[in-house]
């Protein structure tokens, strides 16, 4: 049976902020039992999000701390939760977009902090904030505004964002950054395959590979490959220096503005095929 719950205010304080520059600030406080649950929907307003992956934890637990400029707009602020079939739906709730701002004197958001199961498949969707991810599972995150950093993931990893820079490092599984409109994309650590289907600007670095690398498309911004098990190839790319060194399989550039004049690469172990102009 479905439950759905409402996380309401454990502590407020009100005129001149114990909790940093807040008006008024509350904490916002969530445990769920980790026995059944398989998989964390998780979807967060304005502020900042970190999630920790721990071996043995009896709980997903869930640690919030509410910031406004108003009691009013300090109210709407809350966590909700549904708990069925094996998945966990969490929501952090905000005022409407139309009556604060994330900065400024009309401000309202919750930094959360999560510590969830290592083996914990997660889905992620962010509005704005940063997000810092430590030891968990496989995971699909789609994020607006805000900066990304993932450590060390136990699983396979998808990412879309919006803007902001991305850093994942150390990935046990596959990588796929799916969309990317702006903002630097560094890769460093991943057991198998690297993949990077649409970037519109900002610049790539991926390194330490075991499977192949793919970048499929890249409007603006440095592309950097090194260390990589098998084969590394970029479809097309618009402008920008693409560099790529230590690949133990086949280079592929199936299209580049400028052609071959921006192209540099070194101990390619398979076949090169770069083009002459473009």
């Amino acid at each position: 049976m479905k439950r759905l719950l409402c996380a309401y205010l454990l502590v407020a304080t009100a005129g001149n902020a114990v909790a940093g520059d807040c008006a008024f600030s509350a904490a916002r406080h969530l445990d769920l039992p980790a026995a059944d649950v398989r998989q964390l929907k998780l979807q967060t307003q304005a502020g900042d999000l970190r999630i920790v992956g721990m071996p043995g934890l009896a709980n997903l637990e869930f640690r919030g701390s509410a910031c406004a400029a108003s009691a009013d707009l300090l109210e709407k602020l809350q966590l909700q939760h549904t708990v069925a079939a094996g998945r966990a739906d969490v929501s952090t709730t905000a005022p409407d977009e139309k009556s604060f701002h994330l900065f400024g004197s009309n401000y309202a958001y919750i930094d959360l902090e999560v510590r969830v199961p290592q083996a914990l498949a997660l889905e992620l969707a962010d509005s704005s904030g940063d997000i810092e991810i430590v030891d968990a599972g496989a995971m699909d995150l789609t994020d607006s505004s805000g900066d990304i950093e993932i450590h060390d993931p136990r699983g396979d990893v998808r990412v879309r964002d919006t803007s902001g820079d991305i850093d994942i490092e150390a990935a046990q599984g596959n990588v796929t950054v799916a969309g990317d409109s702006s903002g630097d994309i560094e890769i460093d650590g991943a057991r198998l395959d690297v993949i990077i289907e649409d970037d519109s600007s900002g610049d790539i670095d991926v390194a330490r590979v075991g499977g192949n690398v793919r970048v499929g498309r890249d409007s603006s911004g440095s592309i950097k490959i090194r260390h990589v098990a098998g084969s590394a190839e970029i479809g097309s790319d618009s402008s920008g220096v693409i560099y790529v060194a230590d690949i133990k399989g086949d280079f592929r550039v199936g299209s580049k503005s400028g052609g071959r004049s921006s192209i540099e690469y070194a101990d390619i172990g398979g076949k090169v095929t770069v083009p002459d102009y473009d």
